[in-house]
């Protein structure tokens, strides 16, 4: 209902009237779920929400502020302070629990990288490659060849018998499997699947190969373990042995080179690798500007705070202008984009306001909000008349507009990503709703998604730090973590371009990344700390 009441005391009876009532979700009050009420003064009430904080006195208010200006949460959406801390408490306890453990200690268990030194393990980990698979997936067949070796990140992992069909042993987080197919390209042993959703880091023999140069006794540990009878003794065929010779040849081949230098740090694209041009919207949320940069970093058009702007959330072009979301004075307003004077402003429709604004999105009917605050979608016509107002879910935070009339919304705060009809109707759905986590179909806080030309869904799963891209089956097919050469935390936005790479948006907002294909940093960018 959202209504406060204040009540006399020691009346004297049974039956109490209230001497004042306020909706609290109407007019200038405009509060949603109000989460803590104070006496400021004698006649003088504090009362806070999720956004914002509101000082009321004899029945009227005499101030009002946003929490976001007070203190700034950098590309986060404001939340109660009781859901906020639940949620960290329980992502906390979810990484205690042991779904998570360290990369190098991962590789500290491998016999040939015993004792090694700390800036081997370094340039190894920049070596790793992230790789995902639900449940069911088979992660290598017997007697195949082999040529990589996996650590488990989280998951359980099930090595079947020679049929392939019965578990005979199960291995998890901080596991290591497939170290001599690695290093000697000896056949697989076993079948082994997915028992469940789990994330491995694979590293390959090439990548192994290009250290040995830098790092010679691990070459001399290499031909001690192919030399191993043992080892031999693993080999299925005459074929296998011819593959253990040719490696044998190559190693011993490289022992005569002179060591090689480490690696510089590449600050660039890799040798040989052009990049095409690049324009993206980047929002600096310390000085609350929003601009479009170039890959340079060049600022070609600029939106920051002044006497009609408080937060800029969201940019649009349109042929009536540039449509631009304030979240911070609850409004939308069209630009001329030349000169950026102000050709209209919005803020409410009726019954309908704008509340915490954090998308727009352009479609053949007009323009989509997601207006945040109310937990809704509103689409506006070309010249601002309100057409449809939509519930939907609890915090949608981004927005797409599909053929066929439907929308792709991404939901914080029901960690789910969804498609569903202009008249609300469900179609799609990735996420268990209102529940979050890293497990198939699970989400946490995600901020952004995007229909690709596949019919594939890319997303931003913000709070699990990591993007997944998901089929229409909801089967994940393709994966980025943060390890191995990839350094990504908290994903906001995340677009596949034409080229393939994938660019994104991490670090709350303050940093862009480009990867290829192969999961390989090509360009990074970090935003100025002063703003643009």
């Amino acid at each position: 209902i959202q209504t406060l009441w204040t009540l006399p005391l020691d009346t004297g009876s049974d039956e109490v009237t209230p001497d004042s009532e306020l909706m609290l979700s109407e007019g200038k009050f405009r509060l949603q779920d109000p989460v803590r009420i104070n006496w400021s003064g004698p006649d003088s009430l504090l009362l806070v929400d999720p956004f914002r904080l509101v000082e009321v006195k004899a029945g009227k208010v005499s101030q009002r502020l946003l929490l976001q200006a007070l203190r700034r949460q950098a590309g986060q959406l404001n939340q109660a302070p009781e859901a906020s801390f639940v949620a960290r408490q329980q992502r906390e306890a979810m990484i205690a629990g042991g779904s998570r453990t360290s990369i190098q200690k991962m590789l500290e268990k491998v016999t040939l990288f015993e004792a090694a030194p700390e800036e081997f393990y370094q340039d190894l980990i920049e070596q790793l490659q992230t790789q995902v698979f639900n449940r069911g997936d088979l992660i290598v067949r017997q007697g195949e060849p082999g040529s990589e070796m996996f650590l488990i990140r989280q998951g359980q992992i099930e090595v079947l018998d020679a049929q392939a069909k019965s578990v005979v042993a199960r291995i998890g987080p901080g596991d290591v499997f497939g170290e001599v197919a690695l290093m000697l390209g000896s056949p697989r042993n076993a079948t082994v699947r997915a028992g469940s959703y789990a994330e491995l880091f694979s590293l390959s023999q090439t990548a192994l190969d290009a250290l040995l140069p830098i790092y010679p006794d691990l070459r001399s540990r290499l031909l001690r373990l192919a030399q191993d009878r043992s080892t031999q003794q693993q080999l299925r065929s005459e074929a296998d042995m011819s593959r253990l010779r040719t490696r044998m040849q190559s190693l011993r081949a490289s022992e005569s080179a002179a060591p090689a230098p480490r690696p510089q740090t590449q600050a660039g694209p890799p040798a040989g690798l052009k990049l095409g041009p690049l324009r993206f919207w980047a929002r600096h949320t310390s000085s609350n500007q929003l601009a479009e940069l170039d890959r340079a970093g060049t600022s070609q058009q600029l939106l920051e705070p002044g006497e009609m702007l408080l937060q800029p959330m969201a940019a649009c072009a349109s042929s009536q202008g540039l449509w631009v979301l304030d979240a911070g004075l609850d409004q939308l307003l069209l630009l001329d984009p030349e000169n950026q004077q102000v050709l209209a402003s919005y803020s409410s429709w009726g019954n309908e306001a704008l509340n915490q604004p954090r998308a727009l999105a352009l479609g053949p009917e007009g323009l989509w909000i997601a207006n945040t605050g109310a937990s809704q979608l509103l689409l506006l016509s070309p010249d601002g008349e309100l057409l449809n107002a939509l519930a939907c879910g609890r915090a949608p935070t981004a927005l797409q507009v599909l053929p066929n009339q439907r929308l792709l919304i991404a939901d914080q705060r029901m960690h789910t990503v969804s498609e569903m009809t202009y008249s609300g109707e469900l179609c799609w759905s990735y996420g268990t709703p209102r529940r979050f986590g890293r497990e198939e179909n699970m989400l946490f806080a995600p901020e952004h998604s995007l229909r690709l030309d596949t019919g594939h869904t890319l997303i931003a799963d913000t709070g699990n730090s990591r993007l997944i891209e998901v089929n229409a089956e909801g089967r994940i097919v393709w994966s980025l973590i943060s390890g191995g050469a990839i350094r990504m935390t908290r994903p906001t936005f995340a677009e596949r371009l034409p080229s393939g790479h994938t660019l994104i948006e991490h670090s709350n907002r303050s940093r862009w990344l480009e990867v290829s294909a192969q999961q390989l940093p090509v360009w990074r960018y970090a935003l100025p700390i002063d703003g643009f």
